[in-house]
């Protein structure tokens, strides 16, 4: 364990731990089972559904709440809005520690990668019964899935420059998180359909659309698209945390310089 990444460690502790986090949880898990009852078939019309080409949409309605929670989960994170139990701060991290920046990151992002899979094992009850009920293919769900990961990352990191630009003038920040997820998810399936976890998921779950073989490259394109955004946040915060620290030891140079020459 020792030799455990630490943001990761907390990460691990605080998802054992109860706190506010969890009621956040409960919040998210309710309103996906509320798209799972409006979604779910009514009981005369089930068999024929069933027996039917067309099943209902009852998994893709669950799949696109739960990219929705998950993506404002993490957006609301990133800015910190939402901390696990003895959690410390990005910034304190990077600013307040010797750790090597890169390895902080490093473990920013797989603690992401673990509350993301954390939130996906809360919901999967819910993703059994949509996928019960509304058929498809175990392929297209664990590829829509994975596609969620890589994407509440994108939106974790996001917050987390929002949080560092913003931190000081709170109702800014607030609003400017909840904007960041409006555009995310309304503005790609209009500017930019392969980045639209919407249309992706439409695509994997239409009984009508290709195969999750034929839509594999769109799949991809997805991924990567939101994949390069992440590498690219985690560069840009790399480089703001590099230039305070780098400003930081300039200044204890300084001070430590002046009360040399006094």
């Amino acid at each position: 364990m020792s030799r455990l990444n630490p943001l990761l460690h907390e990460v691990l502790l605080g998802l054992g731990e109860p706190g506010r986090v969890h009621l956040v949880h409960l919040g998210y898990l309710a309103l996906q089972g509320l798209v799972l009852f409006l979604w779910w078939p009514p009981r005369n019309d089930l068999y024929h559904v069933l027996a039917t080409a067309n099943p209902p949409d009852t998994l893709l309605a669950v799949v696109i709440a739960l990219g929705v929670t998950l993506s404002y989960y993490s957006l609301r994170a990133g800015a910190e809005e939402l901390m696990l139990p003895g959690q410390h701060p990005l910034g304190e991290w990077a600013l307040g520690s010797r750790l090597p920046i890169g390895r902080i990151l490093h473990g920013y992002i797989a603690g992401q990668l673990l509350q993301s899979a954390h939130a996906l094992l809360l919901s999967s009850p819910l993703l059994l019964a949509a996928f019960a009920v509304g058929g498809g293919a175990w392929p297209a769900l664990f590829a829509s899935l994975g596609a969620l990961l890589v994407q509440a990352l994108f939106f974790r990191l996001s917050g987390a420059l929002l949080y560092l630009m913003l931190g000081q003038r709170r109702t800014l920040a607030l609003v400017s998180v909840r904007a960041v997820l409006l555009l995310g998810y309304a503005v790609p399936p209009f500017v930019l359909p392969a980045a639209s976890h919407i249309m992706i998921s439409h695509r994997l779950f239409d009984p009508s659309a290709p195969t999750t073989t034929e839509t594999a490259p769109e799949l991809l394109m997805f991924v990567l698209i939101y994949a390069a955004l992440s590498a690219l946040l985690t560069l840009v915060l790399f480089l703001l945390f590099s230039r305070h620290r780098d400003a930081a030891a300039a200044g204890r140079e300084v001070r430590s310089g002046s009360g040399l020459g006094a």
